[in-house]
C-alpha cells in the first residue's frame, strides 16, 4: 500500500520505511526569543547574586572591625586599674573605642559608634553602625541602593581566676 505524497506544509509524508515530519515555518523564530529570555534571566540572577555577596561581605567586614576595636579596647585597659579592682567606667570604654575608631582609615564609609557601647565590668561591648552601597542597582531605584548595618562585638576582660 502506497500513499501519494502531499504538497501541503506540515503534512506527514510516508514513504516505504520512512516517516518525515515537516515543522511549520512559523515556529523558527521562537528559539531566538527563548534563548534571549534565558540569557536575560541568567544575567539578572548573576547581578542579584553579586549584589547579595557584596552586601554580605560589607557586613562581615564591619563585624571584623567591631571585633578588632573591642579587642583593642579590652587590651588598652591598664593592668594597674584592672588588677587593683577599680571600676571600669563605660565612659572610659567609649572614649577608648572612639580613639580606636578614629585611628583606622575608613575611606568615605566611616561607621559610627552606637549604644550599647561600654562595659559591665567583665566584658567590653562595642557597637557600630555603617551604610553599605548595593552594587548593580539601576538609577530609578536609588531609594533602595544602600543598606544600614548595626553590629555588636564583645571582648572578655582578663580574669584573676
Amino acid at each position: 500500500m502506497k500513499i501519494a505524497p502531499s504538497n501541503t506544509a506540515g503534512a506527514v509524508r510516508l514513504s516505504p520505511g520512512r516517516i518525515d515530519l515537516d515543522p511549520p515555518e512559523a515556529e523558527s523564530g521562537n528559539m531566538i526569543v527563548l534563548g534571549l529570555g534565558i540569557w536575560v534571566f541568567l544575567l539578572a540572577l548573576l547581578l542579584v547574586l553579586g549584589s547579595a555577596l557584596s552586601v554580605y561581605n560589607a557586613r562581615k567586614d564591619l563585624l571584623a572591625q567591631a571585633d578588632a576595636i573591642a579587642l583593642t579596647v579590652a587590651s588598652e585597659i591598664s593592668d594597674i586599674a584592672y588588677y587593683s579592682g577599680e571600676t571600669i567606667y563605660p565612659g572610659n570604654v567609649k572614649a577608648a573605642a572612639t580613639r580606636a575608631l578614629a585611628s583606622q582609615d575608613w575611606g568615605d564609609q566611616k561607621p559610627e559608634l552606637i549604644e550599647p557601647t561600654g562595659s559591665n565590668g567583665q566584658v567590653v561591648v562595642v557597637s557600630l553602625r555603617a551604610r553599605a552601597q548595593i552594587p548593580f542597582i539601576p538609577a530609578f531605584l536609588s531609594a533602595a541602593d544602600e543598606v544600614v548595618f548595626e553590629v555588636t562585638s564583645r571582648a572578655r576582660l582578663r580574669s584573676l581566676e
